[in-house]
């Protein structure tokens, strides 16, 4: 195992900063990775890649500890893409980091996380000036669904939102067709 995982461990090191926040929280988890796999060998799943395996294992050991379901930044610290990154939620921060970042394919990132393919896409979906109708949401005026994506480029992420929303069935339902123009012609020059 530590032939087949030892290519990856810069690259886990580099994912599990982007996650910690920080160099020493992001090392100290990959030890506590291999101090589990060392232990526990059972934990490393021989059947998947080792790369995805290592992440996955690294990921059951992170997401079990529940200070990591919101990070914090000290005050006047960190970039403004690190204090971007902490406002999203945990699954989809994960799922654009191992995909944006660690380059793993959709697929992939949902067998590290141990979710369907579809929660990772990078696509969530909030509603308001709604009501419930027994087991029913209804539309109560107003803006009632916001679809957002993520992706590696705005026009990526546009792109999702899109085949999300052309995925929802609402009768008389209506949605612009012009959202994120001025950022991909920003990202064309």
């Amino acid at each position: 195992m530590s032939k087949a995982i030892a290519p990856h461990i810069p690259y886990l090191r580099r994912f599990a900063r982007a996650l910690a926040g920080t160099q020493g929280a992001g090392d100290a988890y990959v030890a506590a990775t291999l101090e589990v796999l060392i232990e526990d060998p059972s934990l490393f799943d021989a059947k998947l890649d080792p790369r995805v395996a290592l992440y996955r294992t690294f990921l059951g050991l992170w997401n079990s500890v529940d200070i990591n379901l919101k990070p914090e930044f000290p005050a006047g610290s960190g970039t403004p893409v690190d204090r971007q990154l902490e406002s999203i939620t945990p699954l989809p921060r994960q799922a654009f980091l191992l995909t944006s970042v660690e380059g793993f394919s959709i697929p992939e990132a949902a067998m590290i996380l141990n979710a369907d393919a579809a929660k990772v896409e990078g696509v969530e979906i909030f509603h308001a000036g709604t009501k419930a109708d027994g087991n029913r949401i209804l539309a109560n005026g107003g803006r009632v669904l916001n679809v957002s994506a993520i992706g590696k480029t705005v026009r990526e992420a546009q792109a999702r939102a899109y085949e999300a929303i052309s995925r929802i069935r609402w009768p008389e339902g209506f949605y612009r067709h012009d959202i994120g123009w001025r950022a991909i012609e920003r990202e064309t020059k």
